[in-house]
């Protein structure tokens, strides 16, 4: 008499795939309302509140990049565990996770890059602004 023993990966379960339908639709969103509000600057909009729509866009979509890596790494995790490394479907979770923290990774580079250029950007005018008064005043 055999025993019909089935194993169930996480990453399988409805819980897996619609925890990633989720987290996709959440950055979908952010996406498209960092559109809305970058449009309605417009063209000739503050540079200052274009940068911080920016910025908030980006740290939205880190939040969620992370929550993908996190949800990823759950899922190649009890693969490995419990179908093996070299398991074809745990070869391809291991690909999809490092494709999701090489985009992580990108994300906060981009922020990271983002905010220094507005901290310099912000002192030069601040700098630029005194600048400016001095030499427009009679001595």
């Amino acid at each position: 008499m055999a025993k019909d023993i089935r194993v169930r990966l996480y990453s399988n379960s409805k819980e897996f795939n619609s925890e990633m339908n989720a987290l996709a639709k959440q950055m979908r969103i952010v996406k498209s309302e960092f559109e809305a509000t970058r449009t309605s600057v417009g063209v000739w909009g503050d540079a200052l509140k274009q940068s911080e729509a920016k910025i908030q866009y980006l740290t939205k979509q880190i939040e969620l990049q992370k929550q993908k890596v996190d949800q990823l790494k759950k899922a190649y995790e009890d693969a490995a565990t419990k179908k093996g490394q070299d398991a074809n479907e745990t070869q391809n979770l291991a690909r999809r996770l490092n494709y999701a923290t090489a985009e992580l990774n990108k994300m906060q580079n981009e922020l990271t890059q983002r905010v220094s250029q507005d901290f310099v950007e912000n002192i030069f005018s601040v700098h630029y602004g005194r600048c400016q008064s001095l030499v427009s005043e009679p001595f």
